[in-house]
């Protein structure tokens, strides 16, 4: 239980006396649930309302944190018990408290459905209304302005636009600009607001929504919760009467197009649909990577067909089409929905690719065999208003059903991988001392990540500083200022750029937005350059962050101050309002940060594939992501699927890319059986050459010149080998380089021949010496025709498997790509297959600079620090390759979790239940009865502290609300609201109130002589026995704990009982705002 105590709550006016008591009014919320609650937002406060009917009713805004949906749904209601669980629920967990979501800095809840399909409506230039609606749609509103703008048409009739109306319940001195992306011409693309009026643009989802930046985001940051909540409220009130007056109906001709936008629409698709079957008619064998090239092309190429058609349905629709009224809001649908319904269905994918031929070399039976027409491979050519052939329905019910079965399955993975992440840091909290420790006091992290902010109280904010040139910095910077700047600039560009790390993002976390803090001059004189310098120069100094030295110089330099012609009063009050800022965004004390990291990771991965393999549209590696990689990384798997090493080379070579191809071509392993092509058996004892190209008998000709004799035992038969010109000459391989090996492997016991380098046809020709000797070995008996023949094709398969002509033998292939560094062109080279200890020996190769996706193998050869690195790379990449952002201190927590210990700890049984943790929280995972034996048998202890052993014993866990205790100063309470009631306030401390006796430092210090005189002093009797403890309370120590930041020095703990009080006047604090 959270309890506050200040001066401005501890004075009781009259009006609060006669409120209702404060348990009464707290006993009003419950908590609402929708399972699975994947994050904490799945479990939020609400105020009751007893209403007729038999179900459950909430707001449509508060459906999304729960994943809910009005079809049928199951909630579940819990009701607190106890005026501290009220209170905790009144206090931390309404729904105003839950706008901002931990995981990813942005609002988790907006405008949806009808409501913003009606805001998009309303705020269209065309939307006039008159007086008597106008008075009518706001005699609805409770907080909105009392005076009504001046209209927008004043003659022959006064009309007020939408925008107007909507500008009523937007606070006065709020200023926001966005841009957004719109199909309507006569619509502008950005949407301002000026001082509380909408100016220009119209209301969509990326304003009215959930996303960063927007409405809900800016008035949450900047006014609180419950102005937003709020103005949630008005806007539905005002939007939703008025639709409810104009009307809104879907019907069938609305998912028709024009005969005009028909025949656009099958032109494109026809023209694509050739272009595609050309490249379909060129021979490649399946499987290859030129294979894949070319599939990755045809999805490209359909794939953009769809989006051309899209476009088109979205010129030839009319602009009051009410679909594409819900697509352009955002309320329901996007694009390829419309472009489906109107123009094009498009290709069908099964496990991530085209609906390739199964068993039978067919798709379908009615399609024949080798089929390869992009209608018998899943293409869906007609819309769903024109109706599917039965081939293209049968087509898209696999892909339907992919997705039902995918679902299915991967939800039973998710849950698993997300009860391990919160069961591996159910118990981490942050301590006293900013750092993040465990139940056994184990340190996770010396700072919550990196900065100790609130991952809710902080947002994405684009810095340009970060890429900006010396020589710009310092020109409009005064001298100080350019070195503090560029120092600052450095230090977090070494931690934002690294070897794993190429692209720079300039988005950093802050917790206010330099860009909505308007510099404008409104009162007094206007301050000189020398008075701005010193106050910057001063506030920069007060803060050692980096990042927080960046941003002031960078938005906020004293040549951007004076400009402004600010005076010193509103210089004072901008670096004063981003101190309270800094201040106010630290993360609280006691808080579940283990569990949100892990909700926040969980919570995403369901959003993902189950098998996702990412194919670059060019030969590019295979790349496993999605939850296989997910797995891979927190089982620490010891073979991965997709091995790789990312090689970069020294400064000399780097920009070269014919030295970076050559590698590649080199490097990965390629065996005799890559290399030929075909393979014969020829019968020819005298060298005639039967059957061969005149290459052969040349061969045998420079044979003969050369003087190598021919004995009798010889073998009567040749192994003939052609060669694969084109791979040998990517792969820098040459015939008499495969005859120098295949001399070799074979030890002397064979004549070896082939063609040279400039020859038209690149052959092998092998013949067997010491033949009966061989056979002997064989059969032991002697040779004949029939098991010569035998004999020869044993060996060549055994040579075509073993004789490995170059390369390495873990390195599948390799592959060149271009990144950019410092605005230059540099060459990688990306493997498939890791041999991270060999490539060091590779010249050219930047060894400190190459890396592998292995962990074992960077633990094993770089170290934990390296590994560390890595694991935060992969988790990272994974979780965002399809778009998804999670707070970066969310993904630490949990690379900090898995190596704390020095070593690679998996979060799986095998890593959870062998941490030097006490038995009940390990018992409570997975092998119970085996931990508890085990514990019986050694004696094992358990400190009680962590969240599942109190569970368990059904007591409060000190963590969270439960770390907190009540710091109380009665010389700043008034004397008639000390008084305390005998029977709920033994309750409430005998349930909650952990007491902590600590020693006063001068700031919150004040004397008592001795309890009896303290008690007399203030007419009241302390509720705790001193008698009944184990150590003897000192005069003066007082009853306190800590709810602020203010220091304290901590002597001595003791649990002490409650004693009734009796008491005659019941002092009740006022209750925190129900408006939630």
């Amino acid at each position: 239980m959270m309890m506050y105590a200040n001066s401005a709550s501890n004075y009781v006016s009259p009006l609060a006396l006669t409120r209702p008591p404060f348990e009464s009014r707290v006993l009003q919320v419950v908590i609402f649930n929708r399972q699975p609650s994947l994050h904490k937002m799945g479990m939020m406060g609400h105020r009751v309302k007893l209403m007729k009917g038999s179900t459950f009713r909430l707001n449509l805004c508060c459906a999304n944190p729960y994943n809910a949906d009005f079809d049928g749904d199951e909630m579940n209601l819990h009701v607190p018990q106890s005026p501290a669980a009220a209170a905790d629920v009144a206090t931390l967990m309404m729904v105003s408290r839950q706008v901002i979501s931990p995981q990813a800095n942005k609002p988790v809840m907006g405008i949806v459905q009808d409501s913003l399909l009606a805001a998009h409506l309303f705020s269209k230039n065309d939307v006039f209304i008159d007086r008597s609606m106008v008075c009518h749609l706001l005699a609805g509103l409770k907080y909105t302005k009392k005076v009504l703008p001046i209209p927008s048409i004043l003659h022959p009739q006064e009309l007020w636009s939408g925008k107007q109306l909507l500008s009523l319940i937007i606070p006065d001195d709020m200023s926001l600009g966005m841009e957004y992306e719109t199909s309507d011409i006569q619509e502008h693309t950005k949407c301002f607001v000026r001082h509380g009026n909408i100016q220009t643009g119209v209301l969509n989802k990326s304003f009215l929504g959930s996303s960063a930046g927007g409405f809900v985001d800016v008035l949450f940051r900047e006014y609180g919760s419950s102005i937003v909540i709020r103005w949630m409220s008005e806007i539905q009130r005002l939007v939703n009467a008025w639709i409810m007056i104009r009307g809104f109906s879907v019907s069938i001709k609305d998912c028709v197009l024009s005969e005009r936008g028909e025949e656009r629409v099958k032109e494109r698709v026809s023209t694509a649909m050739r272009y595609a079957e050309e490249l379909l008619k060129e021979p490649i064998e399946k499987g290859s990577p030129e294979h894949s090239v070319l599939e990755s092309t045809i999805v490209r190429i359909l794939s953009k067909t769809l989006m051309q058609t899209g476009g088109i349905v979205d010129e030839e629709l009319d602009p009051y089409n009410a679909i594409r009224s819900m697509v352009n809001a955002g309320s329901k649908g996007n694009p390829i929905n419309l472009s489906q319904i109107c123009g094009c269905v498009g290709q069908q994918s099964v496990e991530g690719h085209r609906v390739f031929p199964e068993k039978g070399g067919r798709t379908l039976t009615c399609f024949e065999k080798v089929d390869n027409s992009l209608a018998g491979q899943g293409f869906v050519q007609n819309s769903y208003a024109l109706g599917l052939h039965p081939h293209e329905y049968f087509f898209h019910a696999m892909g339907g059903r992919e997705g039902l079965v995918d679902t299915a399955v991967k939800t039973a993975t998710t849950g698993y991988i997300q009860r391990r992440q919160i069961k591996s840091m159910e118990d981490h909290k942050v301590c006293y001392d900013g750092t993040v420790r465990n139940a056994e006091e184990y340190i996770i992290d010396f700072s919550y990540g990196g900065d100790g902010m609130d991952a809710a109280r902080v947002e994405r904010v684009k810095i340009n500083i970060l890429k900006e040139s010396i020589d710009s910095i310092c020109e409009r910077m005064t001298q100080w200022e350019a070195e503090q700047a560029i120092f600052s600039r450095d230090l977090i560009l070494r931690t934002k750029l690294n070897v794993l790390v190429t692209d720079l993002d300039t988005r950093i976390l802050l917790p206010f937005n330099p860009y909505r803090m308007q510099l404008k001059h409104t009162k007094g004189k206007s301050a000189t350059f020398d008075e701005i310098e010193d106050i910057v120069k001063m506030n920069v100094q007060e803060k050692k962050s980096a990042i927080y030295r960046a941003t002031l110089l960078d938005f906020f330099c004293s040549s951007k101050l004076y400009d402004a012609k600010l005076s010193i009063e509103e210089v004072y009050e901008i670096f004063q309002g981003i101190k309270v800022k800094w201040t106010r965004c630290r993360i609280n004390y006691g808080e579940m940060v283990g569990s949100i990291a892990a909700q926040s990771i969980g919570e995403p991965c369901t959003q993902m594939t189950l098998n996702t393999f990412h194919f670059a549209g060019v030969i590019s590696k295979n790349v496993t992501l999605g939850i296989p990689r997910l797995k891979e990384l927190l089982d620490q798997a010891k073979t991965i699927k997709t091995p790789s090493n990312t090689i970069r080379f020294i400064p000399e070579v780097s920009k070269d890319r014919e030295f970076a191809a050559f590698l590649a071509d080199t490097l990965p392993l390629t065996r005799l059986s890559d290399i030929v092509v075909s393979c014969d058996f020829v019968y020819d004892p005298d060298d005639d050459c039967p059957g061969t190209s005149n290459g052969d008998q040349f061969m045998v000709d420079m044979n003969a010149l050369i003087g190598i004799p021919r004995s009798e035992d010889d073998s009567n038969y040749v192994i003939r080998l052609i060669l694969n010109q084109a791979l040998m000459k990517t792969r820098r391989i040459t015939p008499p380089i495969v005859r120098t090996l295949l001399r070799n492997r074979l030890h002397g016991k064979c004549h070896v021949i082939s063609s040279e380098t400039n020859d038209v046809d690149w052959v092998v020709r092998i013949r067997l010496e010491k033949m009966k000797e061989m056979m002997y070995k064989f059969d032991g008996t002697g040779s004949t025709r029939e098991k010569e023949g035998l004999l020869c094709h044993r060996v060549i398969s055994v040579l075509l498997d073993t004789v490995a002509i170059t390369g390495h033998k873990d390195i599948q292939a390799a592959f060149v790509r271009d990144i950019d560094l410092h605005g230059e062109k540099h060459f990688i080279v990306d493997t498939q297959g890791c041999s991270l200890i060999d490539l060091s020996a590779v010249p050219c190769i930047d060894w400190y600079n190459t890396v592998s996706n292995d962990l074992n193998e960077i633990h094993a050869i770089l170290g934990l620090e390296a590994a560390v690195a890595i694991l935060y790379n992969e988790l990272t990449v994974t979780i965002s390759f399809d778009g998804t952002y999670v707070d970066p201190r969310h993904i630490m927590m949990i690379v900090n979790t898995m190596c704390r210990g020095g070593y690679i700890m998996p979060l799986s049984r095998h890593g959870i239940n062998r941490m030097d943790t006490g038995p009940l929280l390990r018992c409570s995972f997975e092998e119970t009865p085996d931990i508890l034996c085990d514990a019986a048998c050694f004696g094992e202890v358990d400190n009680g502290k962590g969240v599942s052993q109190n569970i368990m014993t059904g007591k409060l866990a000190g963590i969270g609300t439960g770390y907190m205790n009540l710091m109380i100063d009665p010389s700043m309470m008034h004397p008639r609201a000390i008084q305390l009631e005998t029977r709920k306030t033994k309750k409430i401390l005998k349930s909650t109130i952990r007491v902590r006796i600590v020693v006063p430092t001068p700031v919150e210090m004040f004397e008592i002589k001795s309890e009896e005189q303290s008690n007399k002093s203030n007419n009241m009797e302390l509720p705790y026995d001193a008698e009944d403890t184990s150590e003897t309370l000192h005069s003066n120590h007082i009853f306190a704990t800590s709810i602020c930041e203010a220091p304290y020095q901590e002597e001595e703990r003791t649990i002490v009982k409650p004693k009734e009080v009796s008491s005659k006047n019941v002092y009740r604090p006022s209750s925190p705002s129900l408006d939630d």
